[in-house]
């Protein structure tokens, strides 16, 4: 905001406009009333007849460059557009039209009732005159009604204005995390990300969903959703160029939504459910890896969230990223269901945890594709149905026949799994469609299809897809694609899931925490993205969980241990490099502080990072390795690894299944110590994994909490803490 013209001059605007009630009554036959418009969010399509009307028959019409530009087409009036500089003499020229018998209409974005006092206290004390408003929609209701946050159970505040902001800032502070907050950013020294510090940096939940929406209703939309910890990484400067969110923003944070409660009593624990009141659950699978069951999932999701219902998704393997689109579109986590690394029992906790009234579950690569965890095995391990996600850009008999394999091929591999039918993937209307419906064997239902179009493509790198919060999908393109798919059928197909038997939960799952509750930190930004919700879960249980963000340069807080997830440091060494958190790391580890890092964890705790490009980046310097990328992955499977002494995840002996899909090698130390054998994968070197030293365990592997991992880390915190 600019300071060489002084907004705040003379009695405050708003104020001004909200002194007294309109007049009552028309006005005077021989009286042209002075309007204020609330255009809505510039889509002409959200423009209100009445306010159209008014802009129509006006003679002149003013109001910031942005907003008249919207209506331009419009009217044939003359047109006054000001910025803040020459907003005084802009509106004294209008008053000058007024005065002299012309049709005045003042313009302002999305309804004047929400954020727009300010200019039309200004219109009213230059025109001299009462003004009359006629209302428009906000796009604060657009964006309560994309992320399901009713306004009655929301807090809203505009730091769209000038002057001090203190009051709303402190009214914000006090309603986080009770009601969803409802804000209308200020370009450009109150933006998004500098929103979410303060939030954070006043003690709310860094983990809180959060959703940026940008330009709502226009063909470019975008919905950024993240949390408060990771949104705060954008936060600084005042210009343009330091923040990665248009002017036309709304930031929603969700209040935490209460577990369900049945009968009046007490909501239950986790893994406490007995399966009385599951989600029924679809599993899309498909053909082959990169046959879109992404896009399929996500379009299902959509059209699920269409029809009114609160979609839970999941994601069958060990992936990080698909996930994360889950979370864009679906408003919440993605569960993870992966047979290896859980079991059959926790899969079964691990899905009865998901909070929806439906389960989409996402498939990994083809059906039966994977020895450990194939989608055909978490399908048969959930008792849900399968909906086959085929190929169908040049065939239509011939997609009958797959999807006819498909079914039948279940016997032949032992698996108890049932093929309901099929979404096609790239498929034509018309005589397309038909052709494919019809060649359908019976017991084979055809659910819809997912057009062409460049639109529903995600751009990928190493390791898969962009992250979802880096490149989702166009929502007007989601959109579409969900109107061409049978939701009723989908849904008349989902069932309810096996459930889990609460006799087989593990015993450190049924223990309450007693005594004073460690302080764990976790590291949450774009370098340590790749965390299960359930690790989240699992140490909240346990711990009181602080995060921070060492790309955006904070520092390690006080705790009593640390988990640094996996993700991409190699993305950001520079910024790693010259964090505070990795010298405080250094000099904890030295002291006995428990660290555990997962593969990008790992990385920052080596001594140095050599991007595929040459670039090296000191690291945190604690364990005697140097990583290094590479172009190809390095590892890629399901792991087993069984402990050789006492280490933070795993007690001498004790086994622990989890995954490994890495770019880069570490070249270790001759004095190098492991924790870890490896049976199955790769590990670090010499299938060794768990490189450790003074109380810091780093590994190749990404561990579930199923596994007992996290739950020995917690042990070994509370230990060192004695």
């Amino acid at each position: 905001m600019s300071d060489e013209y002084d907004l705040d001059a003379g009695p405050d605007p708003a104020a001004f406009a909200a002194a007294s009630p309109e007049p009552s009554g028309s006005p005077a036959a021989d009286v042209s009333p002075v309007y204020a418009v609330g255009i809505g969010p510039g889509n002409p399509d959200y423009l209100t007849r009445r306010g159209a009307a008014a802009i129509r028959d006006a003679d002149v019409v003013v109001g910031f460059g942005t907003v008249v530009e919207f209506i331009s087409t419009e009217t044939d009036a003359d047109l006054l557009t000001c910025g803040y500089r020459d907003e005084g003499e802009t509106l004294e020229t209008f008053a000058e039209r007024v005065a002299a018998g012309d049709r005045g209409v003042a313009v302002l974005m999305g309804d004047p009732n929400f954020s727009g006092y300010q200019f039309l206290g200004k219109v009213e004390r230059a025109v001299d005159a009462p003004v009359r408003v006629i209302p428009g929609i906000s796009s604060l209701q657009i964006a309560a009604s994309r992320a399901r946050t009713p306004m009655e159970d929301a807090e809203f505040v505009t730091l769209h204005r000038s002057g001090d902001l203190d009051a709303d800032l402190d009214r914000l502070v006090a309603a986080a995390g009770d009601r969803h907050l409802l804000v209308l950013p200020r370009p450009f020294d109150w933006m998004p990300g500098d929103i979410a510090a303060l939030l954070v940096n006043s003690g709310t939940d860094p983990a809180l969903d959060a959703v940026v929406y940008e330009r709502l209703t226009h063909e470019n939309e975008r919905a950024t959703r993240t949390t408060l910890g990771d949104l705060r990484e954008s936060a600084g400067g005042t210009g343009e160029e330091s923040t990665p969110y248009s002017d036309l923003s709304v930031l929603v944070v969700r209040a935490p939504t209460p577990e369900p409660r049945g009968d009046g009593g007490a909501a239950p624990e986790s893994g406490d459910s007995d399966g009385s009141d599951r989600m029924n659950g679809i599993v899309l699978g498909g053909t082959q890896s990169g046959v879109g069951k992404t896009v399929a999932t996500l379009a299902v999701v959509r059209a699920f969230q269409d029809a009114g219902y609160d979609v839970q998704p999941a994601k069958a393997g060990p992936d990080f990223i698909d996930p994360s689109h889950h979370a864009q579109v679906a408003g919440r986590p993605s569960r993870t269901l992966d047979l290896w690394l859980e079991g059959t029992e926790g899969l079964r906790r691990n899905y009865a945890r998901g909070d929806g009234d439906v389960c989409v579950v996402e498939g990994v690569m083809g059906l039966y594709d994977g020895d450990a965890s194939s989608t055909a095995m978490v399908a048969e391990a959930l008792d849900l149905p399968v909906v086959l996600v085929v190929d169908a850009k040049a065939g239509m008999e011939s997609v009958a026949a797959t999807a006819h394999g498909f079914r039948e091929y279940a016997a032949h591999a032992g698996v108890d799994v049932e093929v309901a039918g099929i979404i096609a993937q790239r498929a034509h209307g018309g005589r397309h469609a038909e052709g494919i419906r019809d060649a359908l064997p019976d017991g084979l239902e055809y659910f819809g299809r997912i057009p062409p179009t460049p639109d529903l493509a995600i751009p990928d790198r190493h390791l898969g897809l962009e992250m979802g919060a880096e490149s989702p999908l166009d929502p007007d393109a989601l959109d579409a694609a969900a109107e061409h798919l049978r939701t009723d059928r989908l849904l008349d197909a989902a069932r309810s899931p096996a459930a889990p038997d609460p006799k087989l939960r593990p015993a450190a799952d049924r223990a309450a925490p007693t005594g004073d509750r460690p302080t764990v930190a976790v590291a949450r930004d774009a370098a340590f993205a790749f965390v299960y919700p359930a690790t989240l879960e699992r140490l909240r249980e346990r711990a009181e969980v602080v995060t921070f963000s060492p790309v955006a340069g904070d520092d390690l807080p006080a705790c009593d241990g640390v988990y640094l997830p996996g993700g991409y440091p190699e993305l950001h060494g520079p910024a790693l490099a010259s964090s505070p958190a990795l010298s405080t790391l250094s000099a904890r580890a030295a002291d006995g502080l428990p660290i555990f890092g997962e593969c990008g964890g790992l990385m920052a705790l080596s001594e140095s990072l050599t991007t595929a490009e040459g670039d090296t980046h000191a690291m945190a310097g604690v364990l005697p390795a140097d990583v290094r990328m590479h172009d190809r992955y390095q590892a890629l499977d399901h792991v087993e690894l069984r402990a050789e002494r006492d280490t933070l995840s795993a007690g001498a002996g004790e086994t622990r299944r989890g995954h490994e899909f890495h770019y880069s090698s570490a070249d270790v130390g001759a004095d190098a110590r492991f924790a870890f054998e490896v049976r199955r994968g790769s590990g670090i070197t010499d299938e060794r994994d768990g490189l450790t030293e003074y109380r810091t365990l780093g590994t190749y592997c990404h561990l579930h909490p199923e596994s007992g991992a996290f739950d020995s880390f917690l042990d070994r915190i509370g230990a060192a803490a004695e």
